[in-house]
């Protein structure tokens, strides 16, 4: 909970950074201006790490979940997937898309590119 959680807003594109925030400090964050385009989610997308509270305030068009393939940690979560599919959230995974990249300008998302394993 003491991770940087960051938001970048450039005109219409906003980027939200939850750091590896859990329960405790996103009761916090669903305070703040935390809605976005793109989502990075908490902790590789661990179990109970991104709460729907979180998400909903979010409001994200996408979530990239940052995790390796076949992570011993079984990251991300049945739990964090179906939290973000109830929202209509896209999931860009790197287990399995590989690098994700986000292109934006101050009108909005310009392009997504997926680095394919």
């Amino acid at each position: 909970n003491m991770s940087a959680a960051i938001k970048i807003t450039y005109g219409k594109s906003k980027f939200f950074f939850c750091g590896d925030s859990e329960e405790k400090e996103q009761k916090v964050l669903v305070g703040k201006d935390i809605e976005c385009s793109v989502l990075k989610a908490a902790h590789h997308g661990g179990y109970s790490k991104m709460s729907d509270s979180l998400i909903k305030k979010c409001n994200p068009q996408y979530a990239v979940v940052s995790c390796g393939k076949n992570n011993m940690y079984n990251h991300p979560s049945r739990k964090t997937i179906n939290t973000l599919v109830n929202n209509n959230v896209r999931i860009l995974r790197t287990d399995i898309s590989g690098a994700v990249s986000v292109y934006a300008d101050k009108d909005g998302i310009e392009k997504i590119t997926v680095m394919n394993k």
